[in-house]
């Protein structure tokens, strides 16, 4: 069946049942073509309630806070990285044009992110949860691209408080050796100690192959190309391993643990929200520790989250609108954030977009440049008296 069929499946207990196409279903069913638009939306709509689903099941959790006091704890050239980060930002804020930095429009500049997927396996079935389809990956690249341009179907558009982020990311082309790659590689990590039963272990869990073991394996260059790990499962600190369903490093962490890790069955939550961290990006209730305590926010532009257009929040889960108690006002917009805990994320705000494009334009401006999008152009160079390969 094409990508632009799908089946209406006629049951005893329900007269219509919409459901996309999935061939290992064995029912009598007909077929009907349909527009390529109305397909998307209907798979759209489709992962929509699939994400509604699991936030009825379960709370994820970010694991990037604790990963992020461990190194300005034990890594001094990190945390003086990440102070001289907060004082640029700080005086790019009150000195600066912070519309500056983004054109919005149609003809408005767009940064372009190489990135390389990562799926570290332990030997399961191509297909399966663990070891994603070539397709799974790149319908999640895409509902990436479409929450940063605020086009995802169930998020709001710009015209209904959403924002475009000028920020869009494509498969590599290339690997660091010049190779012709998709973007996605697959390595079974089942060699290393404790990855097969527990998958990858944070800082101080007591289970799990070490995040710098894993990522070991498979690194690529984190100047030229996002890296994003699918794995397994997390192992957190906590006594029971946590709920952890991501992590991501600030610019500055060594380039033998930068960026991004996802857990294979947590990746539709965590995705934006933690490249949201790897560009600079704090949760909005940073400073925050429960639900009854309220960050400092004496200045808005270097405390809490330090973006001037999310209001202190407390870390708080669920999605009600009420009261919030650090400002005494609603609590939207802030509790659809995708920065949040909450279970309702659509959105980014007009601080948060600038503080990404500051991030990527001066602590990860090598990634705007790199050549992980261009197909590899193997050449020789007369060089002298003797002929020179080079990769273009």
């Amino acid at each position: 069946m094409s990508s632009t069929e799908f089946m209406i499946l006629l049951t005893k207990n329900s007269k219509k049942n919409l459901l996309l196409h999935n061939p290992k279903i064995n029912f009598e069913s007909f077929q009907y073509s349909i527009n390529p638009k109305i397909m998307k939306k209907i798979t759209q709509i489709f992962i929509s309630l699939m994400f509604s689903v699991f936030f009825v099941q379960a709370q994820p959790e970010c694991g990037t806070d604790i990963l992020h006091q461990n190194l300005l704890e034990t890594n001094p050239t990190y945390a003086n990285s990440i102070k001289q980060q907060a004082q640029k930002w700080l005086k790019h804020q009150t000195q600066g044009n912070t519309n500056g930095l983004v054109v919005n429009g149609p003809n408005g500049s767009i940064y372009e992110i190489p990135i390389v997927f990562h799926i570290m396996h332990s030997g399961q079935a191509l297909g399966t949860t663990q070891n994603p389809t070539n397709q799974t990956i790149t319908d999640l690249l895409d509902y990436m691209n479409q929450a940063f341009e605020a086009t995802w179907l169930s998020n709001p558009d710009t015209a209904n408080g959403g924002v475009y982020v000028p920020i869009q990311f494509k498969l590599a082309q290339r690997t660091p050796l010049c190779a012709p790659s998709n973007g996605i590689n697959r390595v079974n990590a089942s060699s290393l100690p404790g990855y097969a039963n527990y998958g990858i272990g944070m800082p101080g869990a007591a289970n799990g192959a070490p995040d710098i073991d894993v990522k070991a394996l498979s690194i690529w260059s984190n100047t030229d190309y996002l890296n994003i790990w699918i794995v397994t499962n997390i192992q957190g600190a906590a006594a029971n391993g946590g709920a952890v369903a991501g992590y991501a490093y600030f610019p500055g962490a060594p380039s033998s643990m930068d960026g991004v890790v996802l857990r294979a069955d947590q990746t539709n939550w965590a995705i934006v929200h933690e490249v949201g961290h790897s560009l600079g990006l704090y949760h909005t209730f940073e400073g925050s520790s429960d639900p009854y305590t309220c960050p400092t926010n004496t200045n808005c532009n270097s405390d809490g989250d330090m973006v001037c257009d999310t209001d202190p929040y407390a870390l708080i889960s669920g999605c009600s609108v009420g009261t919030n108690l650090c400002t005494n006002t609603i609590n939207t917009p802030v509790l659809y954030n995708i920065m949040n805990y909450t279970d309702c994320p659509n959105r980014f705000t007009i601080g948060q977009r600038d503080r990404m494009v500051f991030t990527l334009l001066n602590y990860r401006q090598s990634l705007v440049t790199s050549l992980g999008l261009k197909h590899p152009v193997h050449q020789q160079i007369q060089l002298q008296y003797q002929p020179l390969p080079v990769c273009l």
